[in-house]
């Protein structure tokens, strides 16, 4: 009872924050912050087994993920309108039967140290999402869209940068230096093709932020304790994500201009 309460309260959850821009630009942020929920929900579950004895750490942790699954349940909602506009109903629906049982199955089983069924659904979340986005760039097929995507790349690479960096087991060192890699890169076009949006200032705070996350991958490489490396990952990642969601907000908030 208590599990669908809180899947209720969540789906009914409302903050317009895009109202401006209409519902397509919004639609398509949406499918990116999905795409990188499911890459923040799945981390912090995890996190949650590695904190099992400590219940501080516990309890800000499972705060996070309340956050996080509301997330979830926020964009398809605020989607909705979008997806529905451009004869997208089947997605929309597949996308609300994936994020509840996402967040029903971790809410269940919150002790599991099988993460493997979740997992699966976190695939599957990030296929929809971006399959999604792809018929949506097709519909529309204006700059404003190809713009609000690298945007959306962005903050999905911030998060899938985090997951990687706890999660990956083999070739590590490759597969998180091409991460950071690609996000450099995401970075770099943002401010070529997004000035007005993106100033100076905030890119430079940006390559500050990658800075940090680079020392962060070179020490997870020479220390078996991850500890203070994703620690410091973690906190860095967060700044960027911040500052790459102030561009998407000064984007979303002028109309895609």
């Amino acid at each position: 009872m208590k599990t669908m309460t809180f899947i209720l309260a969540a789906c009914f959850l409302w903050v317009d924050a895009a109202g401006a821009a209409g519902p397509d630009l919004k639609t398509i942020s949406c499918m990116f912050e999905l795409q990188a929920e499911a890459y923040r929900f799945l981390r912090l579950e995890q996190e949650v087994l590695q904190a099992s004895n400590n219940p501080v750490q516990m309890g800000k942790l499972k705060s996070q993920i309340k956050a996080s699954a509301q997330e979830l349940f926020l964009n398809v909602h605020e989607a909705r309108s979008g997806l529905l506009g451009a004869g997208m109903q089947n997605q929309h629906k597949q996308l609300e039967e994936i994020v509840s049982d996402y967040v029903s199955d971790a809410i269940a089983s919150p002790d599991s140290q099988d993460l493997s069924t979740l997992r699966f659904k976190q695939n599957a979340l990030i296929r929809l999402a971006a399959e999604s986005v792809q018929l949506l760039e097709q519909k529309l097929g204006s700059p404003s869209t190809r713009k609000l995507a690298l945007i959306g790349r962005s903050k999905v690479n911030v998060e899938r940068f985090a997951y990687d960096f706890e999660m990956c087991k083999l070739h590590c060192d490759q597969v998180l230096a091409g991460e950071l890699a690609d996000l450099e890169r995401g970075l770099d076009e943002m401010r070529n093709s997004l000035a007005r949006h993106f100033s100076q200032h905030a890119y430079e705070l940006a390559k500050n932020q990658m800075i940090f996350m680079r020392l962060s991958v070179d020490r997870r490489a020479k220390s078996s304790s991850l500890d203070l490396a994703q620690h410091n990952l973690i906190v860095a990642g967060g700044h960027l994500w911040e500052l790459i969601d102030a561009v998407l907000d000064s984007y979303i908030g002028a109309g895609g201009e």
